[in-house]
C-alpha cells in the first residue's frame, strides 16, 4: 500500500467563540502549533469567521450565526453533530470549554473560561456592569462544568484550575491535565533600580478592576507624588498621572516591563501572561493577592501582592515604588520558554485518537 492510499487520521477543533482578544491568541497558537509540528493528521478547524488559512493538511470550516451564546449552545446541543459527523473525524478538540453534544468519537475540552471556577467575587446579575459576567458564572458555568463531566480528557492552564475543575465537578484527577501556555521569550530586560512609572496591559472587563488603580492614583495625587501609569483601554482618567492610551503593540508593552513597574489589579484569570512576561523581564510587580498569581510569582524577589478590593493597600504600594522605597532587585527567575506546550497539547490528542 502506498503512503497516498493511507487514509490519514482526522482531528475537528471547535473553536466558534473565538473571534477576538484572548480566546483568539489562543486559537492562533495552537494553529501554529500544528503547522509547524504535524504533517500527518488532517487538521479540520469549526471557526465563527476565516480567521486561519487553509495548509496542506488544515482545513478551515467557517460557521455563521454562532457569535452568540445562544446560537453556540445550540451549536453544542445539536448543530454541531451533523456538521461534525458529515466530516467523520477520529477524535474532537474543543477550545472553548464546552462539548458537543451527541458524537461518538472522544472528545478533548480545553478549559480557560476561570470565572466559573473562581471563589474571589460573586457576580451580580443585578449590579451594575456585571450581568455579563454573572451569566458566565453561573449559566454558562453549569453548561462548562456539564461538559467536563462528560468529556473523555480535559485540559487546563494552572494548576488553580486543575483543582477547582477536580473539586467543583467530581472528576478523577488523571483526566484532567495541566499544561502551562508556552510563555514567548522576551529578550528586553529591566536595569532600572527604581521607577515612578506603572503600566497595566489590560482589556475592559469588570473583573479587570481597572477602577482600583484610578483610586489607588488620585490618592497619589493628593499626595502631590510624581508619577505617571499607562492602563492599555481607551477611557477617560480621573487621576493626573494616568494615560488611558488604547491599545499598543505587544512589542511595545514588553519594552514598557524594562522600564516600568506592572500594576495587575485583576482578580479572575486563568494565566495571567502580563504577570509572567514582567517576571521574564525582571520588573517590579504588584499583583492582586490571588491564587493565580501566587501561583506564577510566588518566590520571586520583585513581587509584593495586594488586597485587589482594596484601593489604599494599592496606593500604599506605588507610594514606596514611586519615591524609590520599593527598588527592583536583581532577578534570579525568568520564565520557562525552552519548551513549546501546545506540542505536548498536540501529543495528548493524537494519542487519544480513536
Amino acid at each position: 500500500m502506498s503512503l497516498k492510499e493511507i487514509k490519514m487520521k482526522k482531528i475537528v477543533v471547535v473553536d466558534t467563540a473565538a473571534s477576538y482578544g484572548g480566546a483568539m491568541t489562543v486559537l492562533k497558537d495552537f494553529y501554529q502549533a500544528v503547522k509547524r509540528s504535524d504533517r500527518d493528521t488532517e487538521w479540520h478547524f469549526l471557526l465563527s469567521g476565516p480567521y486561519l488559512e487553509e495548509a496542506e493538511n488544515i482545513r478551515i470550516h467557517v460557521i455563521p450565526d454562532v457569535k452568540r451564546y445562544p446560537q453556540r449552545i445550540w451549536l453544542d446541543l445539536h448543530r454541531g453533530k451533523k456538521i461534525i459527523d458529515e466530516i467523520d473525524p477520529d477524535l474532537v478538540f474543543s477550545l472553548q470549554n464546552t462539548k458537543i453534544r451527541g458524537l461518538k468519537v472522544p472528545q478533548i475540552l480545553y478549559v480557560h473560561q476561570p470565572v466559573p471556577f473562581q471563589n474571589s467575587y460573586d457576580f451580580s446579575f443585578v449590579r451594575k456592569g456585571e450581568f455579563k459576567t454573572a451569566v458566565i458564572q453561573y449559566f454558562l458555568g453549569t453548561i462548562i462544568k456539564d461538559s467536563i463531566r462528560h468529556a473523555d480528557k480535559i485540559i487546563v492552564q494552572t494548576k488553580w484550575m486543575k483543582e477547582a475543575v477536580v473539586r467543583l465537578c467530581s472528576v478523577p484527577e488523571d483526566i484532567v491535565y495541566q499544561i502551562y501556555p508556552t510563555a514567548k521569550k522576551i529578550e528586553n530586560k529591566a536595569e532600572y533600580v527604581t521607577t515612578n512609572k506603572f503600566i497595566y496591559p489590560t482589556s475592559v472587563v469588570i473583573y479587570k478592576n481597572i477602577g482600583l488603580i484610578d483610586e489607588a492614583c488620585q490618592l497619589l495625587d493628593k499626595d502631590g507624588i510624581d508619577y505617571t501609569c499607562q492602563i492599555t483601554v481607551d477611557n477617560t482618567p480621573k487621576s493626573k498621572g494616568v494615560i488611558y492610551s488604547g491599545q499598543i503593540p505587544q512589542e511595545e508593552v514588553y519594552r514598557k516591563y524594562e522600564t516600568s513597574c506592572l500594576v495587575f489589579p485583576s482578580y479572575v484569570e486563568t494565566f495571567g501572561y502580563p504577570l509572567v512576561e514582567a517576571r521574564s523581564v525582571g520588573s517590579i510587580v504588584l499583583a492582586s493577592d490571588c491564587n493565580f498569581s501566587h501561583e506564577l510569582l510566588d518566590g520571586y524577589e520583585n513581587v509584593y501582592f495586594f488586597d485587589p478590593f482594596n484601593a489604599a493597600e494599592l496606593y500604599e504600594l506605588m507610594k514606596k515604588v514611586a519615591t524609590g522605597e520599593i527598588k527592583r532587585q536583581e532577578s534570579q527567575i525568568s520564565a520557562d520558554t525552552d519548551t513549546d506546550s501546545w506540542e505536548e497539547v498536540i501529543k495528548l490528542l493524537k494519542d487519544n485518537l480513536r
